[in-house]
Parts: structure tokens; sequence; C-alpha cells
């Protein structure tokens, strides 16, 4: 009986994310272009993001997200008042008994100003196209396959014939304004920064159906955040706070953080052969939903971040606690976390506008 409730909940589990929700990632610092393309070249002149995620394995309804984020600056030192930024990203989801599958390939272009001496205001647009899949149909149960008693398979499903795979386009923009202390190198003493965006996903409202006949529309998504790194002068301890909403239909997201970075090793303006390296650890909460510790792991060019989500939603029953692991890595030129420090979530400062 126990496993029948189960698989219950992994089919609705499964519904609720083919009808109403995007990928999200709780290491969203390090997920730039799936909370706003506004991010796109701010705070980096290269960046390189891969992500993974995996969920509800304990449900044996695991989802698998992956993806992968690419972005320059254009002329970034020859422009000082304003510059143009364009990047890839890509993401894969794959859900349930059926293998539902999400593919979506976007281009992100943005432009960002300079608002002050610390300060960029950024305007970023994203497009492309999105394939969604149900690889292993007949692996699904039906309403009509329960015959009162118990599941029968061999039960005609009642269900109209549907195509397995459609593709359809997808846009969305979003704005981002970002302040730092210091856009020359990680310090104990000017690494403070802010960051506040907006965002909204699905534009023009995309098909989101399998059936040929079919009227479902994908709900526009919102995303709303608030970041925030303060370094004590004279101390190699920060502190980066951080909210984000987001709502896509009847579903919505809150997630707070709390993450307390030390500077191990600070840059050298007289050397390459000082390495920067910094250590961020804490918890993030979504709300009514997961507790998630989270490390980020800064190395010269390169980061490492890990977080799990602990499920404390009414799902615990099934779940036992067990929500999924979450890594990413990172990699970016200069500026950067490296002589010219860049914007992660997590606690560094901000690329030059020189």
């Amino acid at each position: 009986m126990k496993k029948h409730i189960v698989s219950i909940v992994a089919m609705l589990l499964t519904s609720t994310a083919i009808i109403s929700q995007d990928v999200h990632f709780s290491l969203y610092g390090e997920a730039p272009s799936v909370i706003n393309p506004a991010l796109t070249g701010v705070a980096y002149d290269f960046r390189a993001n891969l992500n993974y995620k995996g969920q509800w394995k304990s449900l044996n309804s695991a989802y698998r997200t992956y993806a992968a984020n690419f972005e320059t600056a254009f002329k970034h030192q020859k422009l000082n008042k304003a510059y143009l930024a364009a990047g890839f990203n890509f993401y894969r989801d794959v859900a349930g008994d059926g293998k539902f599958g999400t593919t979506s390939f976007n281009l992100n272009l943005a432009t960002i100003i300079a608002t002050g001496k610390n300060s960029k205001f950024s305007v970023g647009l994203t497009g492309g196209a999105t394939t969604r899949t149900l690889k292993t149909i007949e692996a699904l149960t039906w309403e009509n396959q329960y015959d009162g008693f118990q599941y029968q398979q061999a039960l005609p499903s009642g269900e109209y014939d549907q195509n397995t795979t459609f593709t359809r386009a997808d846009f969305g923009g979003g704005i981002n304004w970002h302040y730092s202390e210091s856009n020359l190198y990680l310090s104990s003493n000017n690494g403070s920064r802010f960051d506040l965006g907006a965002s909204f996903y699905h534009f023009n409202s995309p098909e989101n159906s399998f059936y040929g006949f079919g009227n479902d529309k994908q709900n526009m998504r919102m995303s709303g955040y608030a970041t925030a790194v303060f370094c004590k002068k004279g101390s190699n301890l920060c502190f980066a706070p951080g909210l984000i909403y987001q709502s896509q239909g009847s579903a919505k997201e809150v997630v707070g953080s709390a993450l307390l970075k030390f500077i191990i090793n600070q840059q050298s303006v007289h050397t390459d052969k000082e390495k920067p390296f910094a250590v961020s650890g804490g918890f993030q909460y979504r709300f009514k939903d997961a507790l998630i510790p989270t490390c980020l792991i800064e190395y010269d060019k390169y980061a490492l971040g890990l977080a799990y989500d602990i499920n404390l939603s009414n799902l615990t029953t099934a779940s036992k606690a067990k929500g999924g692991f979450e890594f990413s890595l990172r990699y970016n030129w200069s500026p950067g976390y490296g002589k010219m420090i860049g914007g992660s979530w997590w606690g560094s400062s901000h690329s030059s506008l020189q």
C-alpha cells in the first residue's frame, strides 16, 4: 500500500512540473541565466557555469536537471558609460516514470549602463526554443486503468493519441541594478556589494500541450531578488544575505539565504603567484519546503558550489526529508575571481568599467 501511495505522490509531483513550474536551482547565484538575462556581462567579462541537480530519488520518481551558461562582454575596456554583453544558455530536465523531458536553448543579450562610480544598471532579453518530450509514455498509469479494486495495465487508458514531442519559441527579459564598493581586487576592506533585479519569462505564453488540439499555455514566470555582501573593514569575514521570490501560475517560491564568507587568501596586486582563496558556507530556507545547507569554494578563477535540499514539507513522510543534491562549477576570465573580482552572489566584488 505504501508503495502505491508513494507512486501516486510522485505522479502528482510530475504533473505539477509539467503544467506550471520551470527549472530552478538552489544555487541560484551560480545559475544566472535561469534567474535574469540582465545579469549577463554585469559581473564578468567572460563566465562559464555548469549546474546539476537531482531531486526526489526517494520517491522512485527522480528529477535530474542539467544546465550550462556562457557569457561575454563586448568592448568592455573601451566603453566607460555603456557596453553590450551576450550569452548562451542550455538546460535539460528529465522527470518521472514517463521520462518527461524539457530541453531549452536560449540566447541572451544585455545592455549595461554605468549609473555612477560604483554602480551599473542593465537590461537583458532572452529568446530561444524549448522542446518537450515523453520518452516512455507506456510507463504512465491512468485513472481508467483502475478497475475499482486494483490497477490493471491491460485496460485501455482512455487517452487520446498525442504527440510525444513538441517544440515552441520562448522569450523573456529583465532588469538589474548592481553596486560594488570596489572594482579592483579582493580585499576585506572593499568587498561589499548589492544586486537588485526582476525578470519575466515566457512573454509569449507559449503552447504547452502534447495534444494537437490542446489550448494549454505556459504560465509567465516572474522572479524578483535582492542580494548583498557586507565585509567588515579589517576582517576576513563577510556576510552574504539574500532573498528571491518566484511565481508561475499558482506555484510560488520564496528562498532566503544567509552565508558567511571567510577570505583565506586575498588577491595580491604585486604578484600573480598569490592566488585568491575564499570559502563561503551557511544555509538557505525555501519557505514551507526545504532547509538547504550551502557551500561555495572559490580559488583563483574557479568556483565549486554544493547544496543539499532537506525536505521539510508535507512530503516528508514519503521523501524521508531527502530532497536533492546539487552542485555547480564556474570558470571566469579576469575580471572575475582573480585580479579583478567578479560578482558572485555569494560574496565577490565586481568588474571594472575602464
